[in-house]
């Protein structure tokens, strides 16, 4: 992967021009580069990280291919990304107060989205373009059709 991390807001462009975060396509299905973006979210005043996924896959989940699982991750010693069975049956309400979910919305096409909710990348894909994702409302945790396209930002946990 390289010491440089790309910024994901900037969609990581470097001094050609060229689009890391989001890619060489059109479509933006090729990308390849991990990137980041760090940020202090205003309402709640906390620092925070959003990345896409092929940082949260720890570079396993790149290219044109989506519907691979994770086989790595940029997560913690002892902390993994989770998987729908780990999660299913654990959402709801009574999720929050076992999973302390803070909120801080996602990044997607250079902006910040959603920050009164969170979201987690997940380690299954939607599609052949999106990745699960765990998202908190406010009240309370859920899984039901939440994804986002891979060259999105949202938490690890």
């Amino acid at each position: 992967m390289g010491s440089f991390l790309y910024d994901l807001v900037s969609r990581g462009k470097n001094t050609s021009g060229s689009n890391q975060c989001y890619g060489t396509d059109s479509g933006g299905l090729g990308y390849t580069t991990p990137c980041t973006h760090s940020g202090t979210i205003k309402d709640i005043d906390i620092n925070t990280v959003w990345y896409n996924y092929p940082m949260a896959s720890a570079g396993t989940i790149v290219g044109d291919s989506n519907f691979g699982v994770a086989t790595q991750s940029i997560c913690p010693r002892g902390w993994i990304l989770p998987n729908i069975t780990q999660v299913s049956g654990m959402a709801g309400s009574m999720y929050v107060s076992n999973f302390l979910p803070v909120a801080g919305g996602s990044y997607a096409n250079s902006g910040l989205w959603n920050t009164k909710n969170g979201y987690w990348w997940l380690l299954e894909s939607y599609d052949n373009i999106s990745r699960r994702l765990l998202a908190y409302t406010g009240n309370s945790v859920t899984l039901s059709d939440t994804y986002a396209f891979r060259r999105s930002g949202a938490y690890i946990r």
